[in-house]
């Protein structure tokens, strides 16, 4: 995926997402009060802005593989966010306990807790260098904070001022 497809598909995600989290929120103004879908709408549509916003920060020419780690993740923690209200309640007589805890905190500690605070550092670690500003890029960076307090317009590459 070049760079422009990453920035667009993130775009894509943020809005959805915040268009699925507005409807969710908007539900609750209803006569019943919020229903039952809005809980797991809203809870998916926050990992999808989430992933969304990650997408636009990782859009760089050879970022493909990390932006389809990012959708993969993005997959897995919306199935997890959504499958917590999948999960009946509990019984207190006869509780189903999961590595001692119930279904519904075992599915949000496992799926959305440890799995994440697992898999993201060792994605960053694998992805560092190529996520991280080059030195041309830092050196962009400069030129541009410099222009912006000298008041004058910084160019570059890509915005459309480089022959």
């Amino acid at each position: 995926m070049n760079p422009r497809t990453i920035r667009g598909l993130g775009l894509g995600l943020l809005v959805t997402g915040l268009l699925a989290a507005g409807g969710a929120y908007a539900s609750a103004f209803g006569a019943g009060g919020a229903p039952g879908w809005a809980g797991p709408v809203l809870g998916v549509a926050s990992i999808v802005m989430m992933a969304g916003c990650a997408l636009r920060a990782v859009a760089r020419p050879g970022a493909g593989p990390l932006a389809g780690i990012l959708l993969g993740g993005t997959l897995a923690l919306a199935f997890a966010m959504a499958s917590v209200w999948t999960v009946p309640p509990s019984d207190p007589a006869d509780p189903r306990l999961y590595l001692g805890l119930p279904r519904a905190v075992a599915h949000l500690l496992f799926g959305i807790g440890i799995v994440p605070a697992i898999v993201i550092p060792l994605v960053y670690a694998w992805t560092f260098d190529r996520a991280t500003l080059s030195p041309a890029d830092l050196e962009r960076v400069r030129a541009a904070a410099r222009a912006g307090c000298r008041g004058e317009r910084a160019r570059g590459p890509g915005d459309g001022s480089a022959p």
